[in-house]
């Protein structure tokens, strides 16, 4: 009990943690002294000096988790406001998600390398509570609490930063490494369209993060808002959308049919937190999002059209 104790909350300070060990050598008992400590912080150590398979021990110590992570986000933020930072993205999401609510997220901080709070919920933004890691300030004090972190303008601009350098990492992610990123969407998308309405100051950035089935992509495959605003004619004015249980109940809608006549690319949101999404997110690059089972019908509607969108309701 008491190494998990040294691990847990002292694991990585200077000074060494020792203990007499008893030990059994030859048939006969010693007691021996033990550091119980390792006291290396990772995160202090230059990014140059570390070998992926430290950072992934490090995380799979960190998070229980068996396979590596999909990311890893090493800050060292100099300047005003100093701090380091270990983050990871998750490959997938944690077993215990899949038995009931999503448990809080939330990062270690620490102050000195001592362990002040384990899963800070300060740190990140609820949307963000995939993200596994640690922080260490030196300027924050030791006895610091939940109640005075609400309130400390320190914390408010390293929650800033971090929240940064997630969003920036899973931008070069969806640019660059694009199958790496399917991955991660296909298991946290929904944590992202959440975010959507939490998080006002960076919803353009997450809007663009988002990818959508629509009826100019083929089952399983996404495209982004930005390309659907691209692919617009010049005419079109908004972005059209149909939520329904299921691509193919969608794309069946007697609603669809004046859209396929035209050509016009309709997204098909088949996420049950897709409602919330798009009452949150209503416009993109100044389109505004407009469901085509909602308001006036199109006046280029045949009569016959017309009449079975109405017998569809």
């Amino acid at each position: 009990r008491l190494r998990e104790i040294v691990r847990q909350y002292s694991d990585f300070i200077d000074h060494p943690i020792v203990s007499d060990v008893e030990k059994e050598k030859d048939g006969k008992k010693t007691t021996e002294e033990e550091t119980l400590n390792s006291r290396k912080a990772i995160w202090l150590r230059a990014k140059a000096e570390i070998k992926p398979e430290e950072y992934e021990a490090f995380y799979k110590q960190l998070s229980r988790d068996f396979e590596p992570p999909l990311k890893t986000i090493h800050v060292v933020a100099e300047g005003a406001t100093e701090f380091r930072a270990l983050l990871f993205i998750p490959a997938h999401k944690p077993l215990d998600w899949m038995m009931g609510p999503p448990p809080k997220g939330g990062l270690d901080l620490y102050v000195r390398r001592v362990l002040i709070m384990h899963q800070s919920e300060e740190l990140l933004p609820g949307y963000l509570r995939f993200v596994k890691g640690v922080v260490d300030s030196a300027d924050l004090p030791l006895n610091v609490s939940r109640e005075t972190l609400q309130h400390n303008p320190l914390l408010s601009k390293i929650r800033s930063n971090l929240v940064n350098r997630v969003l920036k990492t899973l931008e070069e992610t969806k640019t660059a490494e694009y199958e790496t990123y399917l991955k991660f969407y296909n298991e946290f998308s929904q944590l992202l369209k959440e975010g959507t309405g939490a998080d006002f100051s960076n919803r353009e950035r997450l809007a663009e993060l988002l990818l959508f089935e629509s009826t100019k992509t083929e089952a399983g495959k996404f495209a982004s808002l930005e390309q659907y605003v691209v692919g617009m004619a010049a005419e079109q004015k908004e972005i059209f959308y149909l939520i329904g249980e299921s691509r193919g109940l969608i794309e069946n809608s007697p609603y669809m049919e004046a859209f396929k006549a035209k050509g016009q690319e309709v997204l098909l949101l088949t996420d049950p937190i897709d409602e919330y999404l798009i009452s949150h997110l209503t416009e993109f690059k100044g389109k505004k999002f407009k469901a085509v089972d909602k308001g006036e019908m199109d006046a280029e509607q045949t009569d016959e059209e017309k009449k079975k969108a109405e017998e569809f309701k």
